[in-house]
């Protein structure tokens, strides 16, 4: 293998290494704002992986994407608990209910559905974790972290073409 070669592979996962560490380092006086304990790297993490399935323009629209995720997710939630239905059939209803409105957004030209969807799984899984699903800290926590994750894509990817560009040879 080439050196070039051997740069050109390194730089990524050396970049994400590096990164992951700067979240951590941000968490830990990041997540105490949101007056709750714990880590929650992960929600950055979540969002760094709509940065790199996405294309340049779905990018853009994550942030409002999560907005509509976690109201969408506090809409099962409430239709759930107020359907007055027996057993688990609520938020059977509940969640095809809202599934089904939410891929009518896609046609709304700021919004991305992957987007919304990783919205709703960030809230419900904040949810899990004892907050508040709805609750200003927590759309903020989704907000702040996952535009921390999407910055991270945008510098993975300007690292890597940084380094691919140095390693394309100049013509004499």
């Amino acid at each position: 293998m080439s050196t070039n070669r051997f740069v050109l592979k390194s730089a990524m996962p050396v970049t994400v290494g590096l990164l992951a560490g700067a979240l951590l380092v941000v968490d830990h006086f990041l997540a105490p704002a949101f007056l709750a304990g714990g880590n929650f790297i992960w929600v950055a993490f979540v969002s760094w992986t709509v940065f790199f399935a996405s294309v340049k323009i779905e990018r853009l629209k994550a942030i409002p994407s999560y907005v509509v995720g976690f109201l969408a997710a506090n809409l099962i939630v409430w239709l759930g608990a107020n359907l007055g239905l027996p057993w688990v059939i609520p938020g059977l209803i509940a969640i095809a209910l809202v599934n089904f409105l939410v891929m009518y957004l896609i046609d709304i030209k700021f919004l991305v559905i992957s987007g919304i969807f990783v919205g709703m799984a960030m809230s419900f899984a904040l949810g899990a974790v004892g907050l508040a699903m709805w609750s200003w800290s927590v759309l903020l926590l989704i907000l702040a972290y996952g535009a921390l994750g999407l910055l991270c894509g945008y510098v993975c990817m300007k690292t890597s073409a940084a380094v691919e560009k140095r390693k394309t040879p100049t013509k004499r």
